[in-house]
């Protein structure tokens, strides 16, 4: 049997997870919500949830794809999100401008060291994020009688 036949939350791979589009797992994204596990909104193409502690700075995103199946990902809540990229942009900017103007490599090195561990540090996070909630998704699931 296949994980299409057994209907269960998969892992397809490294921070890749999807879980079929049935009505009883959209129960158990809405008792996460209600149960106060997480907050958010759930739609009929995707949802979006936060987990309610604080702080907390990745949210879990489930996208449907073409096979009814919700892709489910984490990244930033929206707001730190973008401000990531904006600081993103301007440490480019001023880096490679040091570099040109004044030819000071340090700082470049400096904000490329830091880049790489902040993206170390995403990347952990969201890992982190992605197995408290399938656990919390299973442990729903086993609750619900399935």
């Amino acid at each position: 049997m296949d994980a299409k036949q057994k209907g269960n939350y998969e892992t397809i791979g490294k921070m890749t997870h999807s879980i079929p589009k049935t009505l009883k797992n959209i129960a158990i994204l809405h008792s996460l919500v209600s149960n106060g596990h997480y907050e958010g909104l759930i739609k009929p193409t995707g949802f979006e949830l936060k987990r309610k502690h604080f702080p907390n700075n990745f949210g879990i995103i489930g996208t449907l794809n073409n096979d009814e199946w919700f892709q489910v990902k984490s990244d930033y809540v929206k707001r730190l999100k973008y401000f990531a990229q904006f600081l993103n942009i301007i440490g480019i900017v001023i880096a490679i401008g040091l570099i040109f103007i004044k030819s000071n490599w340090i700082i470049a090195i400096i904000y490329f060291m830091f880049r790489l561990i902040s993206h170390a540090y995403f990347k952990v996070k969201s890992e982190e994020g992605l197995s408290i909630f399938s656990s919390k998704f299973l442990k729903m699931k086993k609750m619900l009688g399935e």
